[in-house]
């Protein structure tokens, strides 16, 4: 019985369906937040004008994500957006989001993955005096 009291539900918004019945949406009984997925909501809203991009920066895809955010503060509920970037997550606060991701986790996994094979890297070119294997070579 505890659990279903720490249990919170969220909607998705990412297609022009939703966004057109976003009121509808954010009124539903028992709905704790909206979570817009930008990179979606842009193609559906645009019907693929546009990339479809994480941190979009089309003035109508941008207005689209603030008014969301504006509804959800209006029914009293969270609004969340999936951001690529610290810094579009950091301006998404600024709109009025409660909760933003600051990257994706394939770009967290590529840069350590990166870091790493410049590390190996460095660590193998130098030479067996500087504690190197002279490996690496090719």
């Amino acid at each position: 019985a505890e659990s279903n009291d720490a249990v919170i539900a969220w909607a998705m918004v990412e297609t022009r369906e939703a966004f057109d019945n976003i009121e509808a949406i954010a009124a539903t009984a028992g709905l704790d937040g909206i979570y817009v997925g930008p990179a979606d909501l842009t193609f559906s809203l645009l019907q693929g004008e546009l990339t479809p991009a994480m941190d979009p920066q089309d003035e109508r895809i941008v207005s689209a994500i603030k008014r969301i955010a504006q509804v959800c503060k209006a029914a009293g509920i969270k609004c969340a957006l999936h951001c690529g970037t610290p810094e579009y997550a950091a301006r998404a606060v600024g709109w009025g989001y409660d909760m933003t991701t600051v990257g994706a986790d394939f770009k967290f996994m590529a840069a350590a993955a990166s870091q790493a094979v410049q590390q190996f890297r460095a660590l193998t070119e130098a030479s067996p005096q500087e504690g190197g294997s002279g490996a690496g070579q090719y």
